[in-house]
């Protein structure tokens, strides 16, 4: 079994990554990223007679799986495996990119509008369940959080394909990536679930592969219980909020990096997970012992 990272974005690198594993009988590709670097995945994909193509999605964000229609117009693929409630997305995807206009603008079409799925082709799984690709079992495990149609993907030999639930993270720095709609709860779990599984290698979407050692789980859990509490006892300001991440040594250094290799793409970005927490505090509320919140 081989893993290869396809670093997708030529104008951008070292912000977006698909990753191919190669098996005796099967190609898998996880989140084939956004309509406009779909070409650059394509160029990496070497199919055979002998070898059938299974595409995972994480999630259906456009950077994640706004190019799957857009493959599939290049290559044919046996199986497309995504979370049930992402399913009506990937087979009709306007609201979907209505929604990604209004959150992104420009870099929602910098990433290109995805197109219709053949609903034939595609499986909605949920955690849990084990699918099948060829030669290979493919576990599913619940990540919601993030997203609601979120799943993460493990292989037999220790590899976690975790999509956004363990954020983003440019040379070991981790940047939280919690938007609206964020469950805070939810995505607590999944990160005990991934936890649990102890993966010897986990491939990030942004950016790279790290291995079990990375503690990249008890890190993020630690940093967005941290910003949950700050965002309880700072009652929800986001002015307030935005300045005591700023002023984080290992989020300067993430957006610092993000900056220099995406600057659309880093604009705004704290604010929009800023939003996502507070919207979340300010519906469920949180309660922080260690506060006396």
């Amino acid at each position: 079994m081989n893993l290869r990272q396809v670093d997708l974005d030529r104008e951008h690198p070292g912000v977006l990554a698909s990753y191919i594993v190669e098996a005796d009988e099967s190609i898998l590709v996880f989140d084939p990223g956004p309509a406009s670097t779909i070409e650059t995945l394509y160029s990496h994909l070497t199919p055979s007679p002998g070898r059938r193509i299974y595409v995972f999605v994480t999630h259906v964000h456009l950077d994640h799986a706004g190019g799957l229609g857009h493959l599939l117009e290049l290559v044919r693929v046996e199986r497309v495996f995504v979370h049930e409630r992402g399913v009506k997305h990937l087979v009709d995807p306007e609201r979907l990119w209505e929604s990604s206009l209004s959150v992104l603008g420009e870099k929602a079409v910098a990433w290109g509008k995805p197109k219709p799925v053949d609903p034939a082709i595609i499986e909605g799984v949920r955690g849990g369940m084990t699918v099948k690709a060829g030669d290979l079992a493919v576990e599913v495990v619940n990540c919601e959080g993030h997203a609601s149609h979120q799943v993460c993907y493990y292989l037999p030999n220790g590899t976690m394909f975790p999509g956004d639930a363990l954020g983003e993270v440019y040379e070991g720095s981790i940047l939280l990536l919690t938007p609206p709609p964020f469950i805070a709860s939810e995505a607590l779990a999944s990160l005990d679930r991934i936890a649990r599984l102890k993966p010897k290698r986990l491939a990030i979407p942004h950016f790279g592969v790290y291995d079990g050692d990375s503690r990249l789980c008890e890190r993020y859990k630690a940093k967005l219980l941290t910003a949950l509490c700050l965002a309880s006892a700072h009652s929800g300001d986001a002015g307030e909020l935005l300045e005591l991440l700023r002023n984080d040594e290992e989020y300067r250094r993430g957006l610092a990096l993000l900056s220099t290799r995406d600057q659309m793409l880093a604009r705004g970005f704290l604010e929009r997970s800023i939003s996502g927490l507070i919207d979340y505090i300010n519906k469920y509320g949180w309660h922080c012992p260690q506060l006396n919140m």
